[in-house]
């Protein structure tokens, strides 16, 4: 996984600063193409992944003959102009050089027992240690979360959990309750604002409510199960140090 090439749209130099990190849950009432430039999409699908057999997210009309899978797509934009996103106490001030990194989500088909029928969690990781991915998460610099506005049914949270030098995860949680969560063939885009930053490869962790078709709990989709994403990369060398090791378990938890 590590040895893929980022799929660069262009590329520019950037300066890499710290930021302060944050959970603020914002709707953007544009989707960030309007504000800044991509510089870097990723589909796994298209790539050649496939969603394991009996994990809910896949549906195969016979064997080996897939008929829906759940997608999902990265997009990177560097943000072009001074820009506010969302309202109220949730506003997060972007500047010309930050970064926009935007999952796209279509939720797989409907199939009566064989897909699952909603979606309460998604979570970006990036914690190599663990097998979440290929380089860790800086969530020291991320600004905030957040969604474009959408007719989706839309998250109702959001949380920023790190493990140290370890990385972290970027959750995006929808009510509990299938008719709260986000439902089979519904897509939505899903935000993560950051200061400028490297890009790397993390991994997209999905949480269906219990009791659904093959649903597998994020805790265990790590490499080779999960598709990957890509994610604001910690520069530094070295970054997947020893610190915080203990207390992994107890900061990733459920909600």
């Amino acid at each position: 996984m590590s040895s893929k090439t980022i799929p660069v749209v262009a590329s520019c130099a950037v300066a890499l600063t710290g930021a302060i990190a944050a959970n603020a849950s914002t709707v953007s009432a544009s989707a960030p193409g309007s504000y800044g430039d991509l510089v870097a999409s990723y589909d796994p699908i298209a790539s050649g992944y496939n969603w394991p057999a009996n994990t809910g997210h896949r549906w195969e009309i016979a064997p080996g003959l897939i008929g829906d899978q759940t997608e999902l797509r990265s997009d990177v934009f560097r943000v072009n102009q001074n820009i506010a996103v969302g309202t109220g106490p949730d506003v997060i001030n972007l500047s010309p050089g930050d970064m926009v990194f935007a999952y796209t989500i279509t939720l797989v088909t409907a199939v009566p027992n064989t897909t699952i029928t909603s979606l309460d969690k998604f979570s970006v990781s990036g914690i190599p240690l663990f097998a979440n991915g290929a380089d860790v998460l800086w969530h020291e610099n991320v600004l905030g979360l957040g969604w474009v506005s959408t007719a989706s049914d839309t998250p109702t949270s959001t949380q920023l959990t790190t493990a140290g030098g370890l990385g972290g995860f970027a959750d995006y949680n929808w009510f509990s309750g299938d008719d709260f969560n986000l439902d089979n063939d519904q897509t939505i885009t899903l935000l993560m604002y950051t200061g400028p930053s490297a890009i790397g490869w993390g991994n997209g962790n999905f949480s269906a409510p219990a009791g659904q078709p093959g649903g597998l709990d994020e805790i265990v989709q790590g490499d080779g199960v999960a598709p990957q994403v890509l994610i604001p990369k910690i520069p530094a060398p070295g970054a997947a140090s020893i610190l915080g090791l203990a207390g992994l378990a107890a900061v990733r938890r459920r909600r």
